[in-house]
């Protein structure tokens, strides 16, 4: 990992997404020799395809490219920075192919109310940006979307977690991740999720004006303030919501280019994006592929392709996802034992302890889905057929929606049905896709998670944006109705990021220095000298450690190798002593297992037991009882078998004496 200062990450960010752009353009290269360009006469597309094409194959070709590094085993600097420096010369040589002022000229805004909206969003990116210099604070990604990259490049290599159930997800945007750490720090990571962010805008921008000219600033914003509704820290956090969303929008601009003449290139497009948004996040395959495949066939009817045709392209598609999507199965499979873990864990049996975490997580999604019958029937005792329960779990959702203030979760029914009444050239799919992976979500997807959706709001924006353009279109004060909806919308956004800024204790300044982070740190967080705790570490454990975390959480900063527990999951040390029965023999199986330290957190608090409580009530961690411990060593275990090195905020640092 580097330790260079952390304004370095900006110069970095631009070389780094340069690096993508140069990967994307050898592979588009290599993609239209085999099979062809796109035949178009639109020059704002020649300006724009390259482009989104380029950083959509380039960040996938990234992420699978150190997938294959990190299972080599060779996740180290001076390989990463072979990488970076081979994609910018890729980029050198390629860079005509990129025409950045066509590019700006055809996403510039037209007339008074575009530029509005076009200012408003640049606000809004700016803040985003803004944000990204905050340190790395956010729940999902001290969980996993940064701790399991850092602890990969600890070890040099992508290694099994038997301990974190989000550790066997796919990973791809964790990949490109894990290439960022080893070149910066974690705002690096950030500047990278914020760029495709941006990208993603960008897609929305250049497909809505495709079909809508005056459309396009109106959905972007629409997309931009949805965002912040429902999920406000997205864009300045590392995560995978936005990564997946971004290959939904290019994945419909590819679509939307296909013809008779030219219908290889864009479907073999579809089929990769599709891939990588399965190598993503499990949610693509229910928000994902669905509209997609909706607007690939709508697609073909509309241009006359042929049943043979279009069965064809279908497989084309599905072929390249699952062959794009099987790197993670494979991973899983030779990790856990199942190719789509946690999925289907009774048809691909896990060992232990993966099935007992698998089969925790799905309790804890079932007492939290609304059509869950035990839930329901305390809830809903009056309901008793199955359609008035159905109905129950979608005005719960519709309830849960407007309190998260998921407008287009609730605007994309009415104005998905009455797109299609509207004569738009190629719509008639597009919002038969929105319709149906709304109807996804409220009657089959059974969380409350309004975030998991999002990856589909990219689709929901554009399809809003045209139909409240067409019917302002019909009014006599169009001007005024659209600026109207671009004031509500500004002011929307304006609270919420004030709002947000409030709750995590920022006042906007950017924190461009390690000092400006590190004092933020010390007056917002609880506990500041657990970070100094870490930064410590190094000169009590070796390089070659491998800890034992007892009790502790969000291990981004331990630098080095680290075993901690997911939220489904118990502690280690109280699975040994259950199945060994006692203490004794514990240290022996520690040692066994390879493990060198112990580090023991300091609440001990006992936590109730997973499965002791009511369905419907099931969280993952319930609330701590102080002064009453479970797992924790007793003193005479501890000395006989450690020896204390440091503490710090209720930490203990251990050394596991040699058995």
């Amino acid at each position: 990992m580097s330790s260079l200062p952390l304004w370095c990450d900006i110069p970095l960010f631009i070389l780094v997404f340069l690096c993508l752009l140069g990967y994307g353009n050898l592979i588009s290269h290599l993609l239209i020799r085999g099979l062809g360009s796109i035949p178009s006469g639109d020059p704002d597309s020649q300006a724009i395809l390259p482009f989104l094409g380029g950083i959509g194959l380039g960040s996938g070709f990234v992420s699978l490219l150190v997938l294959e590094i990190g299972a080599a085993g060779l996740l180290y600097q001076t390989v990463l920075i072979g990488v970076l420096i081979t994609g910018l010369i890729f980029y050198m040589r390629g860079r005509r192919d990129y025409p950045w002022q066509r590019l700006l000229e055809a996403l510039l805004p037209d007339g008074k109310v575009e530029v509005f909206f076009g200012l408003m969003a640049a606000t809004i990116f700016l803040f985003h940006l803004d944000g990204c210099f905050l340190p790395v604070t956010g729940q999902d990604e001290l969980t996993y979307h940064l701790t399991m990259p850092r602890q990969y490049l600890v070890a040099h290599r992508i290694y099994a977690t038997p301990n974190l159930l989000h550790g066997n997800f796919p990973y791809n945007a964790e990949m490109l991740y894990t290439f960022c750490l080893a070149l910066g720090s974690g705002v690096l990571c950030k500047l990278l999720h914020w760029s495709l962010f941006v990208t993603t805008c960008l897609g929305i921008l250049a497909f809505s004006r495709r079909l809508s000219r005056r459309s396009g600033y109106l959905s972007l914003l629409l997309y931009l303030v949805a965002v912040g509704m429902v999920y406000v820290r997205s864009p300045m956090e590392a995560g995978s919501d936005v990564p997946c969303a971004f290959y939904l929008i290019l994945g419909l601009y590819f679509i939307g280019c296909m013809t008779p003449e030219g219908w290889k290139f864009p479907a073999v497009m579809a089929g990769i994006l599709n891939g990588l948004a399965w190598g993503t996040k499990y949610v693509a395959p229910a928000f994902i592929t669905p509209p997609l495949i909706l607007c690939l066939v709508g697609r073909g009817l509309q241009q006359g392709f042929s049943i043979r045709q279009t069965a064809a392209i279908l497989a084309i598609f599905l072929l390249l996802t699952l062959g794009l999507f099987a790197p993670w199965m494979a991973k899983n499979a030779l990790c856990t034992g199942n190719p789509l873990y946690p999925m289907f864990s009774r048809l691909f049996p896990s060992p232990a302890p993966y099935d007992a975490i698998a089969a925790r997580l799905f309790l804890y999604e079932e007492g939290s889905n609304f059509y869950n019958p035990e839930w329901q029937k305390e809830q809903y005792s009056h309901l008793t057929s199955p359609l008035s329960r159905i109905y129950a779990g979608y005005r719960e959702k519709l309830k849960w929606s407007l309190n998260e203030g998921d407008y287009l979760l609730v605007l994309s029914l009415a104005l998905s049905m009455a797109g299609l009444v509207f004569a738009l050239p190629g719509g008639r799919p597009l919002f038969i896709a929105g319709l149906f992976v709304h109807l996804i979500f409220l009657f089959i997807y059974g969380a409350h998670i309004n975030r998991f959706f999002s990856v589909s709001y990219p689709l929901l924006a554009v399809i809003c944006g045209i139909v409240l353009d067409r019917f302002f279109a019909a009014q006599r004060a169009d001007a005024i109705l659209r600026v109207l909806v671009g004031v509500v919308l500004l002011g929307t956004a304006i609270n919420l990021q004030t709002r947000w800024c409030g709750l995590v204790g920022w006042n906007g300044i950017p924190l461009l220095t390690e000092a400006a982070q590190e004092q933020r740190l010390e007056r917002y967080q609880k506990d500041p000298s657990v970070k100094e705790f870490w930064k410590q570490l190094p000169e009590h454990v070796p390089e070659g450690a491998f800890i034992l975390g007892h009790g502790v959480r969000y291990p981004y900063s331990v630098p080095r190798r680290i075993y901690c527990v997911c939220d489904y999951e118990e502690e280690l040390l109280s699975q040994l002593k259950r199945e060994l029965e006692g203490w004794d023999g514990v240290a022996k199986r520690l040692h066994d297992m390879g493990f060198t330290h112990l580090i023991l957190a300091g609440n001990k608090a006992y936590r109730e037991p997973f499965l002791s409580r009511p369905l419907h009530s099931r969280q993952a961690w319930p609330p701590p009882a102080p002064g009453v411990y479970e797992g924790w060593p007793p003193d005479s275990w501890l000395e006989a078998h450690t020896r204390l090195i440091a503490t710090g905020h209720e930490l203990e640092l251990r050394e596991l004496n040699q058995p």
